[in-house]
């Protein structure tokens, strides 16, 4: 039990008589008949929901924790001895004290110490299914009040077991099935209930189970249909590539995550068009070529890229004449590549691997002091 929901159960009971009880119990009704008393003329001093439980809750009758200095009143020990004693109450007794103090737990809004409460009252072996069934679907109240939906839709079925006819619990349970998704569930129970008969508030709910059931099986269908374009697409590109030899590093494309592969790779007719990254190793700065067919030139994009001097390139070292073209293999090495080259004919040397998908090229300007490190580093 949670450290803000004690119930004080006195560890050594002293045996009452059945005259001790009933002085008692007269005792504590009297209290209790004045303390209300009490309550209604205070009550047009109140604010709405603002003091009347505070006051309530100071009340031996209501307490729900111990004093701060610990110390238990004779009057407090009795009444937890008759309300919560297993050998003062039968087990049904004790369910109904717990299902009592869930009640007023819940009308304070303290739903968790109501499922607590609750709880405790279930943990007694009581026969009666009505009782059992109270305590479950109060319980699935109070989840339902946190947003607990599957503590709730589990609670509710199992209120419905103990106790069939039940219309309260099948209400929530619609509810909750159409908060959980189960539409179907959701429509059959309220066709159930509703049979015929009019039910705005329950009408609603179903109403509102169907469009969403609309709305989850067109997203369905939208999904399946797109699965399937993308194998299509997956089975045409793995043809393509596989026809014209490309290698790659790790996975092909056609393996990849839709998410990647729409990043990737394109299909133009009969043709791929790629994307391009070209490193500039010498000012650690790279351009990306989005659309590189297959059948352009490199000379063509590079004249496009360095029709302005681009602004990291101060002396203007980088013009389509000057630069040179390499990618490095997969052992390391270094190979030229023609400008007037086309991007599928590289792609089809046997020692070019496309690399994470996208085709990566380094890029120098010639007679350049980093161009003659470049060359030295793979000597």
């Amino acid at each position: 039990m949670s450290e803000d929901f004690k119930e004080t159960k006195p560890s050594e009971k002293i045996k009452m008589t059945d005259q001790e009880r009933i002085e008692l119990a007269t005792k504590l009704d009297k209290e209790l008949d004045n303390f209300i008393s009490g309550l209604e003329k205070k009550a047009d001093k109140w604010k709405e929901g603002a003091e009347w439980h505070k006051e309530m809750e100071n009340h031996p009758f209501f307490m729900k924790t111990l004093p701060n200095d610990g110390e238990v009143s004779p009057l407090v020990e009795g009444l937890q001895q008759l309300k919560y004693s297993t050998e003062e109450n039968s087990p049904e007794e004790l369910a109904i004290s717990y299902k009592e103090d869930g009640n007023f737990n819940f009308q304070c809004k303290n739903y968790r110490m109501a499922i607590i409460s609750y709880t405790e009252g279930l943990s007694q072996k009581i026969s009666n299914p009505e009782l059992q069934a109270q305590l479950l679907n109060n319980r699935a109240a109070a989840h339902w009040e946190l947003k607990n939906f599957r503590s709730c839709y589990n609670d509710c079925k199992a209120a419905l077991n103990a106790s069939p006819i039940y219309v309260k619990a099948e209400r929530r349970l619609a509810q909750v099935c159409c908060e959980l998704g189960l539409f179907d569930e959701c429509v059959e129970l309220c066709d159930k209930i509703l049979n015929g008969s009019v039910d705005d508030k329950l009408s609603a709910v179903k109403l509102k189970a169907l469009k969403q059931k609309n709305i989850r099986d067109r997203n369905s269908r939208k999904e399946q249909v797109k699965k399937k374009k993308e194998e299509i697409k997956k089975s045409a590109l793995k043809k393509m590539i596989e026809e014209r030899g490309i290698k790659f590093f790790d996975k092909p494309c056609w393996e990849q995550h839709e998410t990647v592969l729409s990043q990737t790779v394109q299909i133009d007719g009969d043709h791929l068009i790629w994307p391009v990254i070209i490193l500039y190793p010498e000012y650690k700065t790279s351009d990306v070529i989005e659309n590189f067919h297959e059948n352009n030139t490199f000379i063509e994009q590079l004249d496009i890229i360095f029709e302005q001097p681009p602004e990291w390139d101060a002396e203007c070292k980088y013009t389509p004449k000057s630069i040179v073209v390499h990618y490095e293999d997969v052992d390391g090495k270094i190979h030229l590549v023609k400008k007037s080259s086309t991007l599928g004919s590289v792609l089809k040397e046997p020692h070019f691997r496309v690399d994470g998908n996208t085709p990566s090229f380094i890029v120098h300007a010639k007679e350049t002091e980093a161009y003659k490190q470049f060359l030295n580093h793979y000597k």
